[in-house]
Order: structure tokens, then sequence, then C-alpha cells
């Protein structure tokens, strides 16, 4: 299923664009980079889903990815933007890549 894949590579590059940006201290265009980053993951988690419920695994929950993305929120919410590029770049994008080696 090469569209998931890719679109796991895209989410992982828009993750890797914000972080790298939050841990740079800019952090007005990472929070404009974030909604296209959230955009993505969502279409992303839809197809992760639905591959799943077509009876593949790939090695992960929807629900730990969903735990993973709440504990963002707070970040956010906090305006905590270490704590938020620390979890987007070792907890979501690591989930992700598992994801991504697992696809047939």
């Amino acid at each position: 299923m090469s569209s998931l894949k890719d679109a796991i590579k895209e989410a992982i590059q828009s993750i890797d664009r914000v972080t790298d940006l939050l841990y740079k201290w800019n952090t007005s265009l990472a929070y404009e980079y974030l909604d296209e980053t959230f955009r993505l993951l969502s279409s992303t988690i839809d197809q992760i889903f639905q591959y799943q419920v077509n009876g593949h695994d790939i090695g992960i929950e929807v629900n730990n990815i969903m735990n993973i993305l709440n504990l963002a929120m707070k970040a956010i919410e906090e305006k905590d933007t270490i704590l938020l590029a620390d979890i987007l770049n070792y907890d979501l994008k690591e989930l992700l890549k598992t994801a991504d080696t697992n696809i047939i």
C-alpha cells in the first residue's frame, strides 16, 4: 500500500520541519506549519485505521497515536514548545516509523 507509506513519509517530513523550527525557537513559523502537520496526521491516521480494519497488522494501535496527540495538545495549551517538539519528534515520529516499516 504505497499511498499509506507515502502519507506516513509526508507526515514524518512535516513533523521534522515543525520540530526543527521549535528547537530553533521559531515558534510563530512552527505553529503555522503545525496546522498543516495536524491535517496530514489526521489523514494518515485515517489511512492507518482503514489499513488495520482491512486486516493488516502494522505493530501500532491508532489509540497510541491519539494518546500522543493528546499529550501534544496539552503541551500546546501550556505553551511548552520544547515538550511539544520532543513529543512530536521522539514519540509520534517513532511510532509512525514503526508503522512504515511494517506496511507490506
